[in-house]
């Protein structure tokens, strides 16, 4: 049986995650719906790092992003710096274009201008990144938090 915890009662109750003006921006994106994904210690394990680095961390799984909304704060997504989507297994490739749809973004990558942020797929599914290389400006492959911290140091210059 699954928890009956809903994200809001996560964001009321949960740990309070601190966000500073003038830092990087990431939104942190799960391709699971929220009951499965805020279960995922890969997407934990990068957002503890990250925040640890000082970064601003948002949250948005598969069944919670829109347009302008983030589970936690209130930016946009495409005010982000960077946007991540955790892909944890294959079959949430799908949902990785509903996210993008979600959020306001061209699905094809070719099609976002230099006004969107850097979209950055990564997971156990991306062992073979072929079939979302379309739609992903990048794709980290294994081990991805110090990889993704130097693309940010690397934006940041």
């Amino acid at each position: 049986m699954y928890s009956t915890y809903t994200f809001e009662m996560l964001i009321d109750k949960g740990p309070k995650i601190p966000f500073t003006p003038g830092r990087i921006n990431v939104g942190l994106l799960n391709a699971n719906p929220f009951f499965k994904g805020i279960a995922n210690l890969g997407h934990q394990a990068i957002a503890n790092y990250l925040i640890q680095r000082d970064v601003n961390v948002y949250f948005g799984y598969a069944d919670t992003v829109g347009k302008g909304k983030f589970l936690n704060g209130n930016i946009s997504p495409k005010d982000c710096d960077l946007i991540t989507i955790s892909i944890p297994f294959e079959d949430t490739y799908l949902n990785t274009l509903r996210i993008l749809d979600n959020i306001g973004f061209p699905i094809n990558a070719v099609e976002r201008d230099d006004s969107y942020p850097i979209v950055i797929g990564g997971g156990m599914a991306m062992i073979n990144p072929i079939p979302l290389s379309p739609f992903l400006d990048a794709v980290i492959v294994g081990e991805g938090r110090e990889s993704l911290y130097q693309i940010i140091l690397d934006l940041c210059q």
